[in-house]
């Protein structure tokens, strides 16, 4: 089954870039083998060399196969699309009051950065596309809140 990935396009440059160095080190371990090859011939001993270069070939076209699954299955998003100041979208800075007690956020496509919120957490997607003073109940670690968005920047 096809898993379909909403990346924006900095994370798809990314991607590519990755890629690209990745392609540029698998050719640095061809290289690697063919020069321990050489060696091996001149001295008949283990060849220890060209098994660690080979091992690290088949990591990087593991990698590259991985990158390229998710780069065939992306849908990116537009910057220009998602950018909003008057609902919430991924990179907006939010000041929520959260049971009285007011919180910063900025949302986020990364979910393990603090004090930022991953559009895809359940916070996120409860928050996304909400415009300034909705009020939004949200369960929480089996508790009811009671969040209300104060601004949107």
């Amino acid at each position: 089954m096809q898993h379909i990935s909403y990346i924006l396009q900095d994370e798809y440059a990314h991607l590519l870039q990755q890629k690209k160095n990745l392609e540029m080190k698998y050719h640095e371990q061809s290289k690697r083998k063919r020069e321990s090859c050489e060696q091996w011939a001149e001295t008949r001993h283990d060849n220890a060399d060209y098994e660690d270069a080979e091992y690290q070939q088949k990591l990087i076209v593991s990698r590259i196969s991985d990158i390229n699954t998710v780069i065939r299955n992306a849908k990116i998003l537009l910057t220009e699309a998602i950018s909003n100041n008057n609902h919430i979208c991924i990179w907006s800075h939010v000041r929520l009051l959260i049971d009285e007690n007011i919180c910063d956020y900025i949302i986020w496509w990364h979910p393990t950065i603090p004090w930022r919120v991953s559009y895809l957490s359940p916070l996120g997607k409860v928050l996304m596309k909400q415009k300034i003073w909705d009020k939004i109940c949200f369960a929480h670690n089996n508790k009811q809140k009671e969040i209300t968005i104060l601004s949107i920047t």
